[in-house]
């Protein structure tokens, strides 16, 4: 990998040569010949803002190629799914407290706010988050997440779920470990195979500071999957609790997408988190952040403006023209769609690759 744009023209040049040694070049393609010409891997490329799904679609493919996750994993994911219950909690307490919500069980609060002086778990520490769980101020402040303060996707899941993940022999489902926040905070590659091809799936951090490491991650990408929170239009920024996130991902975007290094490159945006999207959009209309909407709240009319933001800012190519730009609403947690999703967008990726050099 290397930080330099490649001169597409040379890319294209080498790959001809090597299939001209081949004898592919201006012959049918048989099944065997397709297999022989993807010794090397097709790399995919996963950005997008943070929380916007990228690093729970890259667990997805892990978990479709492997079944399950390993022993070590789980437990890792165990002390991170605790770590998250008690760092949600701390926002709730401190945030019931700023919103003048009477919080009852105050030892336990007590006992929360002061655990990182103590001890990141204990029993006691478990028992607390299940009874504050319980304390009508807790859920009253859980009620004004997103619009007073920002607080994870699937913490209430966890919350709903504390008598399991408190118990001593806790190990997490497969759907708790694709629920649980991580940052990436590195660039995390996965090599996996679908229909005889090889590809390298390649992760990096959304936050901003991240992104400095993109460019490392630039060169030979056949693909460019760029993950979008569809809730984003009502959330800011982690970052700086200002800017509108659905705001960043379209200026991210246009960034990708003008960037010489995908001129051949298949650009795909999943439209992630449809399913929190469907009863978001009945509660905070699309209207908030794109006044020009006029489709109020129904699902369809929403999803469509938003395809048609991201669509139109289009792919710039030599002859000034536009690519289409593939998108799909997706939901990353939804393993079955994934796997559907995923063998039609590498169906794609596949066809993208041998057609730009002329063999299909």
């Amino acid at each position: 990998m290397g930080n330099c744009c490649p001169d597409k023209n040379t890319k294209q040049t080498n790959k001809k040569k090597k299939f001209e040694e081949r004898g592919l070049i201006n012959e049918t393609l048989l099944e065997s010949d397709f297999e022989e010409s993807n010794k090397e891997s097709i790399r995919i490329l996963l950005l997008g803002a943070g929380e916007s799904g990228k690093t729970t679609f890259f667990k997805q493919m892990k978990l479709l190629q492997e079944d399950d996750f390993s022993q070590d994993e789980k437990l890792v994911y165990k002390t991170l799914i605790r770590k998250e219950c008690v760092s949600a909690m701390n926002i709730l307490i401190l945030n019931a407290k700023r919103l003048n919500y009477n919080i009852e069980k105050i030892e336990e609060a007590n006992l929360i706010l002061n655990s990182k002086k103590i001890t990141p778990w204990s029993k006691e520490i478990g028992l607390a988050l299940i009874a504050l769980w319980k304390d009508d101020a807790i859920h009253q402040t859980f009620g004004c997440k997103n619009k007073k303060f920002h607080l994870g996707d699937s913490v209430g899941f966890f919350f709903n779920n504390l008598d399991d993940i408190t118990q001593a022999d806790y190990l997490p489902s497969n759907e708790d470990i694709l629920r649980c926040r991580t940052t990436t905070i590195s660039v995390d590659e996965a090599d996996f195979q679908l229909e005889n091809y090889n590809f390298k799936l390649i992760d990096v951090g959304g936050q901003r500071n991240e992104r400095k490491k993109w460019s490392y991650c630039y060169d030979q990408i056949s693909s460019v999957i760029f993950f979008v929170s569809l809730v984003g239009y009502s959330q800011v920024l982690f970052e700086d609790n200002a800017t509108n996130r659905m705001e960043e991902s379209l200026a991210l975007f246009r960034d990708v997408v003008k960037s010489p290094y995908f001129i051949q490159s298949l650009i795909v945006v999943y439209l992630n988190k449809k399913d929190l999207f469907k009863n978001l959009i009945n509660e905070v209309e699309l209207s908030t952040c794109f006044p020009e909407y006029k489709g109020g709240s129904n699902y369809e009319n929403a999803i469509e403006y938003i395809e048609e933001k991201f669509k139109n800012i289009g792919k710039p190519i030599q002859d000034g023209n536009k690519t289409d730009i593939l998108t799909f609403p997706t939901c990353a947690l939804d393993t079955e769609e994934i796997r559907d999703l995923t063998t039609l967008t590498l169906g794609k990726v596949i066809n993208n690759d041998f057609y730009d050099l002329g063999l299909l």
